[in-house]
């Protein structure tokens, strides 16, 4: 309603500035008017006298002076003041009059130039200011000469004694000469008095035609308006806090009872469409429920949109909405995951636009678990992408059982072809390097040599000492030999207390020389196989035999005879030696 008065106010307003404006013109065309109906009650009078006077005969003298236009109306004006107050005033003026009461001012003489620039000119209206500061409307018609004129205003020395007796110069006058003006002053303080008084009238009958419209149009407006949207207003409060029940109520034919009808029907539409939503969403929550894999929608902000009860929605319905995002769940980290080892599928599925699976260690009721996460894109129906539906399975137990199996394929690999009590490469595994170590040998031109070890009396010490001391005697063997060797040269061990050694890329048989002297004195140290201090050790050598590629043989086969026929005659030669092959 307070705009509805702020509008009353205004509009009353502009139609009293139009009005004011319409008065002020209609009274200044009635003043224009009346100077009119004066000029023509002057200019009549004037002609009237001037005639009567011309063609009675009359001699001009002092006593027939006054009837004379120049003399006669000053007079009628000083009379007129004596009955009128308002301050009008008119004269008959001159630039060059005969009697000096006829004088033109300076808006007159204003006037007077005007029309004798424009002599075609009938009337000329000005406003202007008096010296004491009074605005008056000044209203002049421009006096021509014509023949009754000049029988005054004649030529120099063809005016009458009178004349003569009274004015000391003639006025040189002609026909249609411009003699004067007819001057109306009006004031315009009659003017804003009119107006004043309109105004007062207009604006009481104007303010009791707004106040009775302002009363009329609030009752209206308040009864048929304001109190159905009062009704309104509240039932759609109440629909915005999700009571869908409440209803507007709005009696009646009008526009505003349709109005109210429309919006209870909206809002029982409304009601059945959030009721059939919440009957799908309950049924869809109902579903992922079901699953026993963790189900999540995240949207492109990280927010989780809706999850199942695999993930713990217990948890998160503790949490406040800005902190209900995927990663604090997964990760308990303020940052989404990221890298390499850790891709964060959302990303992911934001960059290629397709489902992806990543592996990532997130943390349920305080454990770290190995999940599997299978993310695909979740699209609105413009197209644009909303965010994701990810799906995880915990495979904690898989990765454990595969790392589990990958251990014994490598420990039943390595026990397939690796000495389980040295540990060093079986026949299995040397044959495969020997048949490698030549084809690199081949290729490369260079020689290889080839170690036949078998171990001096080492079945008496295992017979005498025991299996395990002599198990201890050949791992401690093992040991000496590989620190004897370089590291991608071959020990291996064939079989009971025999070793081979594959030497690559050799230049001539004096390395395996040198090899062969490093060996024995690896051996020189005592084996000590008990732990009593001063406790004397086993003295160990060994018989080697030596056989070089290509020169003793070029097939892994003949090389190994050819080894194991040199080591006999290292045998044969007292043992703790060795010999090549040729």
């Amino acid at each position: 309603m307070a705009a509805i008065g702020i509008i009353f106010i205004l509009s009353f307003a502009v139609v009293e500035f139009f009005d004011y404006r319409q008065i002020r013109h209609d009274v200044q065309r009635d003043m224009y008017a009346e100077a009119k109906v004066l000029h023509d009650l002057i200019m009549s009078t004037r002609s009237v006298y001037q005639k009567q006077f011309l063609e009675s005969g009359l001699e001009l003298d002092e006593n027939t002076l006054g009837f004379l236009p120049g003399h006669a109306l000053p007079r009628i004006v000083r009379q007129f003041e004596q009955w009128d107050k308002s301050g009008l005033t008119f004269n008959n003026v001159s630039d060059r009059p005969r009697n000096p009461v006829n004088k033109a001012d300076g808006i007159e003489e204003e006037a007077i130039r005007f029309f004798k620039e424009n002599p075609r000119a009938e009337e000329w209206m000005e406003t202007y200011r008096s010296e004491e500061g009074q605005r008056f409307f000044q209203y002049s018609t421009p006096l021509w000469i014509d023949s009754y004129c000049l029988n005054c205003h004649s030529r120099e020395g063809e005016a009458s004694p009178t004349l003569k007796d009274y004015y000391a110069t003639d006025l040189d006058y002609e026909m249609e000469d411009l003699a004067g003006i007819l001057s109306i002053k009006l004031p315009a303080s009659i003017l804003e008095q009119r107006v004043a008084r309109q105004m007062k009238q207009n604006f009481f009958t104007h303010l009791g035609l707004f106040a009775i419209t302002f009363l009329a149009v609030s009752f209206f407006l308040r009864r048929f308006v304001l109190r159905p949207l009062e009704h309104l207003k509240s039932a759609t409060t109440a629909w915005e806090g999700g009571d869908y029940s409440v209803r507007a109520a709005v009696a009646g034919k009008d526009e505003m009872a349709d109005i109210s009808q429309a919006f209870d029907n909206m809002a029982r539409a409304v009601a059945d469409r959030e009721e059939s939503v919440l009957r799908e969403r309950g049924f869809l929550q109902n579903v992922i429920d079901g699953i026993a894999d963790p189900i999540m929608v995240i949207d492109t902000d990280f927010r989780i949109l809706l999850m199942n009860n695999a993930v713990g929605r217990d948890s998160t319905d503790l949490m406040a909405e800005e902190e209900r995002l995927c990663h604090r769940l997964s990760h308990h980290s303020d940052t989404p995951c990221f890298g390499e080892d850790h891709p964060c599928p959302l990303r992911e599925v934001v960059r290629t636009g397709r489902s992806v699976t990543v592996v990532h260690r997130h943390y349920y009721q305080g454990e770290e678990r190995i999940v599997e996460l299978v993310a695909s894109p979740l699209w609105r129906a413009d197209g644009s992408l909303l965010g994701i539906i990810e799906s995880s399975r915990d495979i904690t137990a898989r990765v454990e059982a595969e790392a589990t199996v990958r251990e014994s394929e490598r420990r039943l690999k390595h026990l397939a072809h690796h000495d389980p009590l040295t540990g060093l490469p079986n026949r299995l595994l040397f044959k495969d390097r020997l048949e490698h170590a030549l084809y690199r040998a081949r290729r490369s031109g260079r020689s290889l040599a080839l170690m036949f070890l078998d171990l001096d009396c080492f079945k008496h010490f295992n017979d005498s000492l025991g299996h395990e001391a002599g198990d201890r005697i050949l791992r401690e063997v093992a040991g000496r030999l590989s620190a004897s060797v370089r590291e991608a040269d071959t020990v291996a061990r064939i079989g009971g207390d025999e070793f081979v050694i594959i030497l690559e890329d050799m230049h001539n048989s004096e390395e395996a020389r040198a090899v062969a002297e490093k060996i024995q004195k690896g051996l020189l140290p005592p084996v000590i196989l008990g732990t009593r201090e001063g406790e004397s050790g086993l003295n160990i050598t060994t018989s080697i035999g030596i056989a070089v590629y290509p020169t003793d043989g070029q097939t892994a086969e003949t090389l190994m005879i050819n080894a194991d026929t040199a080591m006999y005659r290292a045998k044969d030669c007292g043992r703790d030696t060795f010999k090549f092959y040729s």
